[in-house]
């Protein structure tokens, strides 16, 4: 059975447009991971319109080069609303780190 955490983001305001959110929100995912090696953390983004590229980069990019090649096996996302603009945010902070 999977070890599976939600982060909801819309716990953490509305607008996703500032890194410092960003920074936040990665500091208590690292958290999670260091208490629990195995678990998965589900971002989900219901209620969420958009994210900037900056704040994306501070989680998402921050989030990839701490886990390297298991980024894709222990962060997934749910995107329902907006899904090509927050997905191509997403792929924008991330690729910022590379």
């Amino acid at each position: 059975m999977e070890n599976i955490k939600t982060i909801k983001l819309i716990d953490y305001g509305e607008s996703f447009g500032a890194r410092v959110v960003g920074i936040k929100i990665f500091k208590e995912v690292i958290d999670i991971f260091k208490n629990d090696p195995s678990v998965i953390i589900v971002f989900d983004f219901e209620n969420i319109s958009i994210i900037s590229t900056g704040f994306a980069k501070e989680l998402f990019g921050s989030l990839f080069k701490y886990l390297g090649a298991n980024f894709t096996k222990r962060v997934k996302f749910k995107i329902q609303e907006n899904k090509e603009i927050i997905s191509s945010a997403i792929l924008r902070g991330i690729n910022s780190i590379k």
